[in-house]
């Protein structure tokens, strides 16, 4: 990859031509947690003949699928593959200056273009798998509650398959992402099989039968995590460029809702509360300030159902310290992705502790490969 990134075109992954891959300038891939990855390729452009040599080229034609890959040590990430679905074009007196830029999305954009109108019956893990399977998506699901849906209650689809399964995520507070694994390329051909698979479950991993717990869940970097290095001293050398944190304390940590027994008639409440205990030394939403804020969810359903929506919206909201960060891959010695859990170290007591990678911001040229990167954690250090 001479570029810094290798680009690949078509439902078959096939390298881009020569022709095309020489006028690369840079890559832009948006990764964030919970959302489509987006991506923009720009090429610079110039007239051969009167013919530009960039624009109106059928391989960065709309709709047309693109890939991203990177090295990262002895290994390539794939940190995108998806449709094209913008091109920007700007052309200058003369040819010189030009250029093209494709813009698109994960494979996500493919199931949010047809409105959907069902009623599902049966387990929801399993309505679940039936929409992922049929876009061709090897499914891992998990953690999803046993809520089995009748032909006399159904589930009900209103809106596209995106839409759809973004609203089981946020009820069972669960995280949907698009995971990518390339194999090697085609001696001959050069093209790379990619493996995708969508994830429909709680990240950071909880292991399957662990009761759903709403805050008190732990941030552990293995061994191999990479540590982002801010202040420290003698010879670790600093790998960052710069580290900002913040704290946002006014964030719910208890529900009481009500839900309705539609086969009784009857009435049932709900009530979560986030235990004010530590992580890490350190501690969590509830214990930052001793102060309880409370919310109530609403939705069809019992008492279960409200107890499941409320427990999911506070352990987003146990998400209540943020880190930013600005680095390389080359400074790093990595490339970093949403999910990851990586350490922090030379940024005090109260921010070096463990994140998880919230978003991840990759700005690829021919001479290094930045990334601006969001971090978060359900916890502060000790002392704070």
């Amino acid at each position: 990859m001479p570029f810094g990134a290798a680009i690949l075109f078509g439902d078959d992954n096939a390298p881009l031509p020569e022709s095309l891959a020489q006028w690369v300038a840079e890559v832009r891939v948006e990764q964030e947690l919970n959302k489509p990855t987006r991506f923009a390729v720009r090429f610079e452009d110039d007239l051969c003949g009167d013919t530009p040599a960039v624009q109106g080229r059928p391989e960065i034609a709309a709709n047309t699928m693109l890939s991203v890959l990177v090295p990262s040590g002895n290994r390539a990430i794939c940190l995108v593959r998806g449709r094209i679905t913008r091109l920007k074009s700007s052309m200058q007196l003369g040819g010189p200056g030009s250029w093209v830029e494709a813009h698109g999305e994960g494979r996500q954009v493919e199931m949010d273009r047809s409105t959907v109108q069902a009623n599902w019956s049966g387990p929801e893990a399993r309505i679940v798998e039936s929409v992922l399977t049929s876009y061709d998506f090897a499914p891992d699901i998990a953690n999803v509650e046993g809520r089995t849906w009748t032909e006399q209650e159904p589930l009900n689809q209103r809106g596209t398959d995106l839409a759809f399964l973004n609203k089981i995520a946020s009820e069972n507070g669960v995280d949907f992402w698009i995971g990518y694994a390339p194999g090697s390329p085609d001696p001959l051909t050069g093209r790379v099989e990619i493996a995708e698979t969508a994830h429909f479950r709680i990240s950071p991993p909880v292991a399957e039968g662990v009761p759903f717990d709403i805050g008190e869940f732990a941030l552990s970097p293995g061994d191999d995590a990479p540590t982002l290095r801010v202040n420290v001293q003698g010879d670790r050398c600093p790998n960052v460029n710069s580290f900002t944190a913040e704290i946002d304390s006014e964030r719910p940590n208890a529900g009481r809702s009500q839900g309705v027994d539609a086969a009784a008639g009857e009435t049932d409440s709900a009530s979560s509360q986030s235990a004010p205990a530590t992580q890490g030394d350190g501690p969590t939403i509830t214990a930052i300030d001793g102060v309880t804020r409370t919310i109530a969810v609403t939705g069809p359903g019992g008492g279960e159902d409200q107890r499941r929506r409320q427990e999911a919206a506070l352990r987003a909201a146990s998400w209540f310290v943020e880190g930013t960060v600005s680095t390389s891959a080359h400074m790093l010695g990595a490339v970093l992705t949403p999910h990851e859990i990586v350490r922090v170290e030379g940024a005090g007591a109260a921010w070096s502790i463990p994140y998880q990678v919230k978003s991840v911001t990759h700005v690829v040229n021919g001479a290094d490969h930045l990334m601006d990167v969001k971090l978060r954690s359900n916890f502060v250090g000790a002392g704070t």
